[in-house]
């Protein structure tokens, strides 16, 4: 299952190869979730990228990624904690992916 750039799909098993990707999309799975989410992360071409993780009110919780990622599928884990190592409350978050190409978002919902 594939998502239009602001979606947020639920998805297992996906492999996608750098010529599959014609778009910047983010899968995440599973959601909703007690804990952590697996998130991936599809660039249609090399870019530098940054992945981050924001609470409902603005704040950022978490940055997973400022670098440059490969063509294809990069996936990231977030086990539910802040920058700092703690343990985030229940509640929706949104996961912010920006590229030098363009950016998109998807909402992890934590159930705990």
């Amino acid at each position: 299952t594939l998502c239009a750039p602001a979606d947020t799909c639920l998805t297992t098993g996906v492999t996608v190869t750098s010529h599959d990707v014609a778009r910047l999309q983010l899968l995440i799975a599973p959601n909703p979730s007690p804990g952590g989410v697996v998130i991936h992360c599809l660039l249609p071409s090399r870019a530098w990228t940054t992945l981050v993780l924001f609470d409902a009110s603005g704040r950022i919780v978490r940055r997973l990624r400022d670098g440059e990622l490969p063509a294809g599928e990069t996936s990231f884990s977030w086990d539910g904690r802040d920058d700092s190592g703690r343990e985030v409350p229940a509640g929706v978050y949104l996961v912010k992916v920006t590229t030098t190409a363009g950016e998109t978002s998807g909402r992890v919902v934590l159930t705990r």
